[in-house]
């Protein structure tokens, strides 16, 4: 029996985590446009970041290099990934927004493959994430539609995301060691979100006129601080540790969390497709969380590094 240390429990915890803020973005959106939701979003994330690195005295002090990766990310793995998001999620249905989703582990391992050298593609991978994804398709069969002559459109802005999303993390899995994880969040969602808000105020209006119901509220509150602020602080403190391609990962976690809540709190019914998909995903999983003989063999590096240990969490 394997155990798990601490970025095991962060996997887990973050796995969890995001798996929640699907439903509350429908929410969210209920009330509030796309841009300015996501723009409101980061940049209040953005807030709670630079108070903690003032509090925690980070420097801010980074190489041109490093600034330009934090710039860039932020542009592409927020601006970019998060706008194609909460726009798109108007148009198609939450099941098929999260099987676009689960597409970014296959994409991560391909962009990996090509600039990590410590990372590359196998067929163990590559199985694990198409059984996964298969999986997450099977649980949403019956959301597989599309919302109108809109979602051919909002389908290739989740897959663009997904991209952007894929690609900047590996960058940050190659380059943001040197930076400290709160200050690369904070520059990321101050830049993404000032993006985010700008487009929103050019193309649904001012942000006082919007309908600020205590539901939207709430909805950007957890989104911020938890979602976000919370959130990607531990994907960096991850990415620090773990191989990026176990980190995505969890992806395909997310909808088994949608699924568990709708059972647990609305009391939704768990249908044959439902338990089945969940088993391709847990089956998916195990070739992508499982260490691979080269990684076994250099089991005491793992552990020196925080990894999950033997037959826990791996490559």
């Amino acid at each position: 029996m394997s155990r798990l240390t601490i970025p095991g429990l962060v996997w887990l915890f973050l796995a969890f985590l995001w798996g929640t803020t699907w439903l509350v973005v429908r929410v969210g959106l209920q009330d509030l446009p796309p841009f300015t939701f996501a723009g409101v979003r980061f940049l209040v994330a953005a807030v709670v970041l630079i108070v903690v690195a003032v509090v925690r005295r980070v420097s801010w002090c980074a190489a041109p290099s490093d600034w330009a990766m934090m710039i860039g990310t932020g542009i592409s793995a927020i601006g970019v990934t998060y706008a194609f998001q909460f726009w798109g999620m108007q148009y198609v249905a939450s099941g098929l927004a999260a099987v676009l989703f689960s597409t970014i582990p296959l994409l991560t391992i391909l962009i990996a493959h090509a600039l990590l050298p410590d990372e590359p593609m196998s067929f163990r991978k590559v199985g694990g994430v198409v059984l996964g994804t298969l999986g997450v398709a099977l649980i949403f069969s019956d959301q597989l539609s599309g919302g109108g002559p809109m979602a051919m459109w909002a389908i290739l802005g989740f897959l663009v995301g997904a991209v952007a999303m894929a690609h900047a993390q590996v960058v940050v899995r190659a380059r943001g060691h040197r930076v400290d994880p709160v200050l690369l969040a904070a520059v990321q969602t101050a830049v993404g979100g000032s993006l985010l808000l700008g487009i929103g105020a050019s193309t649904e209006g001012p942000l006082a006129d919007q309908a600020w119901s205590l539901r939207a509220v709430l909805a950007v509150g957890y989104l911020s601080v938890l979602g976000t602020a919370v959130g990607f602080v531990a994907l960096y403190y991850l990415l620090r540790r773990m191989q990026v391609t176990r980190v995505n990962s969890m992806m395909l976690v997310h909808p088994l969390v949608a699924i568990v809540l709708g059972w647990l709190v609305l009391g939704e019914q768990l249908s044959w497709p439902v338990l089945v998909g969940a088993g391709a995903i847990a089956v998916g999983l195990v070739p992508l969380l499982r260490p691979s003989p080269r990684t076994a063999a250099q089991a005491p590096d793992l552990v020196r590094t925080g990894e999950f240990q033997a037959q826990g969490v791996g490559d």
